[in-house]
């Protein structure tokens, strides 16, 4: 950000008129938008599980891996923030308080993740913090240090084989567990008490669910086609957890990292400085075309998302480049760049060939309350 060129409080009068329009512009033409993403979903479930039986394939996998990863980047992401709560008529079930909630988990929201527990850590956590020291999804703050040896080839093979394989498995590993555990923090637990819940609220939440879901019922289904069919179904239910793993890892995780991304030692004191923080811990992918839209999950809009996450995905198409234009007339670094340079940018900061930023957005004292705009 050029402070000698922005004009604060004018920047942030002309995003806030941005913002009411786009309120007033929600209508049931995003809730019809959000339906035709719930019927894409349905449909590549259908092509993969259709062809899964006859033989382990890359298509069953992939069919399935883009409805699994869209049930979360697009559905169950602007349906728990709210997006669509202010849309009259609509089914209650796609209203953030009732969504995935009880046993519609399983339909709506199928995933290792709990979803109260990531409204808690995704919703507050990283969205109140971003890139601050209590931001949950920020790696850098917990990652130990891993700068190879360039000498070192084995290393380097060792590390790459390392990062694959966590990334294969990151919702189980990470998201899951990470999730559950701010949750348990929430309720101020004693340290012993809150790691026996840990624990169990991680297998009956979510471990053992799932995989009795997706791994033991699912692929049973097919048992009238003979036990072969139950194995080929398997098999291609685990080949699309790994790609969907990857999918959703390489649509999130870098538009909070690179060495052109800001971290903040200190939280935001205001509401101005709320959005400055906001754009300079986040980056873009490009954007247009719904086919592109639906494969980035819509992340490709993280800017305005976190600028106002309670937006449904469609509008964040006609507001991004209103956003855009707006920081540059300001002077405000707005990043979008290809997400496969955004990939090598995570590549390198998980690596620790580079780091982000610190200090981006200098504030003066910082705020002990983290309270919600």
């Amino acid at each position: 950000m050029n402070e000698e060129t922005t004009d604060k409080n004018q920047f942030v009068d002309e995003l806030l008129q941005l913002k009411k329009e786009s309120y007033e512009n929600i209508s049931l033409v995003d809730y019809q938008h959000l339906r035709k993403i719930i019927w894409i979903n349905r449909i590549f479930l259908l092509l993969g599980f259709s062809t899964a039986w006859i033989i382990p394939n890359p298509i069953s996998m992939l069919f399935i891996s883009f409805a699994l990863t869209n049930m979360w980047c697009i559905v169950a992401h602007h349906v728990c923030h709210g997006g669509y709560n202010r849309i009259k008529g609509i089914p209650k079930k796609y209203h953030s308080q009732r969504f995935a909630t009880g046993w519609s988990r399983f339909l709506h929201w199928p995933d290792w993740v709990y979803p109260a527990a990531w409204k808690h850590e995704h919703n507050v956590l990283h969205h109140l913090n971003t890139n601050e020291s209590l931001d949950p999804d920020q790696i850098s703050y917990r990652q130990k240090s891993s700068k190879l040896s360039q000498n070192n080839w084995l290393s380097r093979i060792l590390s790459m084989l390392s990062w694959g394989l966590w990334v294969s498995l990151w919702k189980a590993l990470y998201y899951a567990p990470n999730t559950i555990k701010a949750m348990n923090e929430k309720k101020n637990y004693s340290h012993i008490k809150n790691y026996v819940l840990y624990r169990r609220e991680i297998i009956l939440r979510c471990y053992l669910p799932y995989i009795v879901c997706h791994f033991i019922i699912l692929p049973l289904l097919f048992f009238p086609l003979g036990w072969y069919a139950v194995l080929f179904v398997l098999l291609n239910r685990i080949g699309a957890e790994v790609i969907t793993n990857w999918h959703t890892f390489l649509l999130i995780v870098p538009s909070h990292h690179g060495e052109d991304i800001s971290l903040h030692n200190q939280h935001f004191n205001d509401r101005s400085e709320f959005y400055l923080m906001q754009i300079a811990s986040t980056s873009n992918y490009h954007t247009g075309g719904f086919w592109r839209d639906y494969f980035s999950g819509y992340l490709n809009y993280q800017i305005e998302h976190h600028l106002f996450p309670d937006l449904p995905a469609s509008q964040y198409v006609r507001l991004q480049p209103k956003i855009k234009r707006l920081c540059q007339r300001h002077g405000i670094n707005y990043i979008q760049e290809s997400i496969f340079k955004r990939i090598i940018k995570l590549y390198d900061v998980t690596q620790g060939k580079k780091r982000l930023k610190r200090g981006h957005l200098l504030l003066e004292g910082g705020c002990d309350e983290h309270q919600p705009l």
